[in-house]
């Protein structure tokens, strides 16, 4: 009878081991902060920080001229990337995107470009269809890369501000990633 215990107990202990997220591994940075990386990678998109906080958006019309905000829930952080997914095609002129970090309690009058969140490139650009061939449809993902000016604090706002150079009314999703720093 205990060998036969022994032997369940063993196969619950192999069951519950093949559920577990096999090739993660927790890597200290040398900043202090921590990723899940997979095992045996050492490149940055194959880390995820831990703390890392997800922010959705919804543009209800990419190609209308209006201004849309999010807050930020945590301190000491910053923006590290920003995706874009249109619900359907736009054409045109690309429809450009623009991000700002507001301090807490600050009013939009303190808007300007030295809070502008920045990226060798330039601004973010979400591609319109510009001929026949094109191949930018619903469910097109753009990305932005923030290399400047995106730090943020606990209650600072996200301004994102569209240039409603393109036509058709699309709704767009964008999700914001903030890491702590």
């Amino acid at each position: 009878m205990t060998k036969f215990i022994s032997g369940i107990f063993a196969l619950f202990l192999l069951a519950f081991a093949s559920t577990a997220d096999a090739g993660w591994n927790l890597r200290q940075n040398d900043d202090g902060t921590t990723d899940w990386v997979r095992d045996g990678t050492d490149t940055t998109q194959d880390a995820h920080p831990i703390g890392s906080v997800y922010l959705n958006v919804l543009i209800s019309d990419i190609s209308t001229a209006a201004t849309f905000v999010v807050v930020s829930p945590i301190d000491n952080a910053e923006v590290s990337y920003i995706q874009s997914v249109i619900a359907n095609q736009i054409t045109g002129t690309d429809a450009v995107l623009t991000f700002r970090v507001l301090a807490s309690g600050a009013t939009d009058g303190g808007i300007t470009t030295a809070n502008e969140i920045t990226n060798a490139t330039g601004r973010m650009t979400v591609t319109a269809c510009v001929d026949s061939t094109c191949t930018e449809d619903g469910g097109t993902v753009d990305t932005f890369t923030p290399t400047g000016r995106n730090a943020i604090e606990k209650g600072e706002v996200i301004l994102i501000n569209t240039n409603g150079a393109s036509t058709n009314a699309v709704g767009t999703m964008l999700t914001i990633t903030i890491v702590p720093r």
